[in-house]
């Protein structure tokens, strides 16, 4: 369907795992992209929310749906080499969205007594979690609701008055 041989494709990669992990870092590199792209000039809490919509868009788009997630179930035990790109993958969005965190609480928007690696680990996990459910129920579940809903009450969270210690209590 290329409209190339395999001759010529072997040329350029040595089997069809190395050409998946070519077209898995293409993937990859496209949204990191479009995640920096879309976040560029913004406030820390502007840029979460405006992640949550790219995450969302991306999601739903049809040229994209479910590849990542497909590619994340399946290659766990089966493809070495592109699970160690989308485990890098989401590690360096965890790191993206923890310096967002940090340079949210250096500006002074968001608490100082919040753990940003933790904050970043649940946000992936909240937007992970919504893709799953879309792709599964798309006619019963809104991504748009859900996603909104989680970063507004991250960002109360993140800007509230600092919580009071267990001790305090």
């Amino acid at each position: 369907r290329a409209g190339v041989s395999k001759g010529a494709i072997y040329y350029h990669f040595r089997d069809k795992q190395d050409l998946l992990a070519a077209t898995v870092l293409d993937r990859i590199a496209e949204f990191e992209q479009r995640v920096q792209t879309s976040c560029d000039g913004l406030a820390a809490d502007e840029a979460l929310r405006r992640i949550a919509h790219v995450c969302q868009d991306h999601a739903m788009s049809k040229d994209h749906p479910r590849f990542l997630i497909t590619l994340m179930i399946e290659s766990i035990d089966t493809n070495e080499q592109v699970s160690d790109q989308l485990r890098s993958t989401m590690r360096g969005f965890r790191r993206f969205l923890a310096g967002l965190i940090r340079r949210g609480q250096r500006e002074e928007l968001f608490r100082d007594d919040v753990d940003p690696e933790r904050v970043a680990s649940a946000y992936t996990s909240a937007v992970l979690g919504a893709e799953i459910q879309y792709y599964q129920d798309p006619d019963n579940f809104c991504m748009d609701d859900a996603l909104g809903h989680y970063i507004d009450t991250l960002l109360v969270s993140l800007n509230g008055a600092r919580a009071a210690s267990p001790q305090e209590k």
